[in-house]
């Protein structure tokens, strides 16, 4: 979850999210998270390698996304 969603500036102006995710998400995949975080420099990533970060970013791939479902509602409340 992501509450402070409700305060991002653009919001209000988004695009419906659910639609957003649906068309984007699906373009990362595993083999491309990996390259991505390959390219992050040793030293920013601490001990040891990206791993902990390749498996965080691919839980937030994985279906059902609740920050979009937060995000979506937060921005039906700026619309009010």
């Amino acid at each position: 979850p992501f509450a402070a969603v409700a305060d991002h500036v653009p919001l209000p102006n988004a695009a419906p999210l659910t639609e957003v995710d649906a068309a984007l998400a699906g373009r990362l995949d595993e083999a491309t998270v990996r390259r991505i975080v390959a390219l992050v420099p040793a030293d920013w990533l601490g001990a040891g390698d990206g791993e902990p970060y390749v498996e965080f970013l691919l839980r937030r791939l994985a279906a059902p996304r609740g920050f979009v479902a937060e995000a979506e509602r937060a921005r039906g409340g700026a619309r009010a």
